[in-house]
């Protein structure tokens, strides 16, 4: 089983270059399997982005998530009690990205690896990375 970080969805439709050898095997591997997750925080974050600006799109945020989950079959996780209870034993260890918190926290429930570049998060104890 494995997660992937927001970062992996937006950049598998606008740059999928970004995206190291490795973790594009591990994605095609789990999505064969049945085994890949996206966590749905991941779509408010991507609201948040393009909101913000950081993100510019030829369609409206809708269009965009849903093309990306037409590129492979995820299965969409939601945040539950163990999730929380996990974030609320953080602290500030990871960074104060609530969408950070809470997909490294579902990676850590799930005892699945979590797809991410995000440096930051590679260093949390316990978690397993793919990149």
């Amino acid at each position: 089983m494995i997660i992937i970080d927001t970062h992996v969805f937006v950049w598998e439709i606008l740059e999928k270059s970004k995206i190291s050898t490795s973790a594009l095997k591990a994605l095609d591997y789990h999505e064969s399997e049945q085994e890949l997750f996206i966590c749905d925080i991941s779509f408010w974050e991507i609201g948040m982005l393009v909101g913000k600006e950081k993100i510019k799109l030829n369609t409206t945020v809708e269009n965009f998530i849903n093309q990306g989950l037409h590129l492979r079959n995820y299965q969409i996780l939601s945040i539950n009690g163990h999730i929380s209870q996990i974030v609320s034993e953080f602290a500030n260890e990871i960074n104060s990205d609530p969408a950070d918190r809470i997909i490294t926290s579902t990676a850590l429930s799930n005892k699945a690896s979590l797809v991410t570049a995000d440096k930051n998060l590679r260093k949390v104890k316990g978690l397993k990375v793919i990149w």
